[in-house]
């Protein structure tokens, strides 16, 4: 993260990792940061298993709606 903060890929995978280390808020502030930097992969977010445990919060929905 510190060596590329803003690179869409890294982003992704950081939200992954707090999501399954249970930090939903900084999985969240990843992944929006990562759309609003351009990741437009709604298939990934939408299957991946790490991101099983958000996948019911209004969250996630606000997120897939703006890909």
């Amino acid at each position: 993260m510190k060596m590329a903060p803003d690179d869409v890929a890294t982003l992704y995978n950081a939200a992954c990792l707090f999501c399954v280390m249970s930090d939903y808020d900084r999985c969240f502030q990843c992944l929006e940061k990562a759309i609003d930097n351009g990741f437009a992969h709604r298939k990934w977010i939408e299957n991946d298993p790490d991101l099983e445990p958000i996948r019911k919060e209004v969250r996630y929905k606000t997120l897939l709606d703006r890909l």
